[in-house]
């Protein structure tokens, strides 16, 4: 009986974290700037432990940089900016990747008629 507790702490800390991977990831361009806002819903109870680790860029469908990060400062949302040249017509496309191993993404066109705060 001793020992059965022994095996379920060991069990316990032996199971893997479950993935969560950033969600509602939305983008913002600022035209004038030059710069993309990257946001995304990524809670997490260890900020300096599991957080966003990596922004990668594409910049019509080529990859353009990656911003890489080594905390997350709030503990429910992830936020970024990132500094990218791009005119209307370019699309970005983002993909966050998260140190547990989930990957959020998404995608902003600049539109036509970009203002400053597209």
């Amino acid at each position: 009986m001793k020992y059965l507790g022994a095996i379920v702490l060991f069990l316990s800390c032996a199971m893997p974290v479950c993935a969560a991977a950033p969600t509602n990831v939305a983008l913002t361009y600022n035209i004038q700037a030059g710069t993309l806002h990257v946001s995304a819903r990524h809670p997490t109870d260890r900020q300096n432990r599991y957080y966003v680790r990596s922004v990668i860029i594409y910049k019509n469908g080529e990859r353009f940089e990656e911003a890489t990060f080594t905390r997350q400062d709030s503990p429910a949302v992830f936020e970024a900016d990132v500094q990218v040249e791009a005119v209307p017509g370019d699309t970005l496309r983002v993909e966050l990747l998260a140190t547990e191993g989930g990957i959020g993404r998404a995608e902003l066109t600049i539109p036509a008629q970009a203002q400053g705060g597209t």
